[in-house]
């Protein structure tokens, strides 16, 4: 009796090591943010091209992602945005989530997302897109502090099987702060090209306003601009 009893603690005891191991960690930690966030919107400028688009994030109060708006420059002047596209989350399980992503215009579903969580530094997510017909599979590593460490996509688009993406990204931080991307986006995996970013300023709880990236050999390439809201 005393011999099951202790068997039956033990496998409590497993049992809840495993759940609190296994459980999906909430977006903004995820996402090194700071604060009761309800949403945050996201300008990104592109130099290179001088294009531009917009994402508005939405949070629940536990700090997980329910849904995010996609404005872009589609029936609009070049100078604004238009609402284009939503991507919608659902929980799946403490391991698992799956988006969709649907087109303002005619309510069809442009792409589908599947997350799972392998283990508590490891997330893989498998990305269907309806409209640009690709496959992708993307391999998330964190730290400790859910500060990710590197990115790693291969996939294939269905109309050129022959033809396979790969890209990786490894990121580097300094005091808490991202200060470096090493990018790779070749499939023969050349040498990586380095990219600095920079962050200027920061709101009352310490997200940054203004994040910069820099090419090693062409200048700035890309700028991101956030405005937050709280609850």
């Amino acid at each position: 009796m005393k011999l099951d009893l202790v068997f039956c603690c033990i496998c409590l005891v497993i049992a809840s090591l495993k759940t609190s191991v296994f459980n999906f960690p909430n977006d903004l930690k995820r996402n090194n943010l700071k604060g009761s966030i309800k949403s945050y919107t996201e300008h990104s400028l592109n130099h290179a091209t001088s294009t531009s688009f917009e994402d508005t994030y939405h949070f629940n109060e536990e700090g997980f992602i329910t849904h995010i708006d996609h404005y872009n420059h589609r029936y609009v002047e070049q100078d604004s945005l238009a609402l284009g596209e939503i991507t919608f989350f659902e929980k799946v399980s403490n391991t698992e989530r799956n988006s969709k992503t649907i087109s303002v215009d005619d309510q069809q579903v442009s792409k589908i997302k599947k997350e799972v969580l392998v283990n508590d530094s490891t997330l893989h997510i498998y990305t269907k897109s309806i409209t640009t017909k690709y496959e992708l599979k993307t391999i998330h590593t964190w730290d400790k502090d859910y500060k990710i460490l590197s990115s790693t996509t291969t996939g294939k688009k269905w109309n050129d099987m022959n033809n396979s993406l790969y890209s990786k990204v490894v990121f580097s931080y300094r005091d808490n702060q991202l200060v470096e991307m090493k990018v790779s986006n070749d499939s023969t995996r050349l040498p990586f090209k380095k990219s600095k970013v920079t962050e200027s300023g920061t709101d009352e709880f310490g997200n940054f306003l203004k994040r910069e990236y820099f090419d090693s050999e062409d200048g700035l390439q890309h700028t991101v601009t956030r405005s937050y809201e709280y609850y």
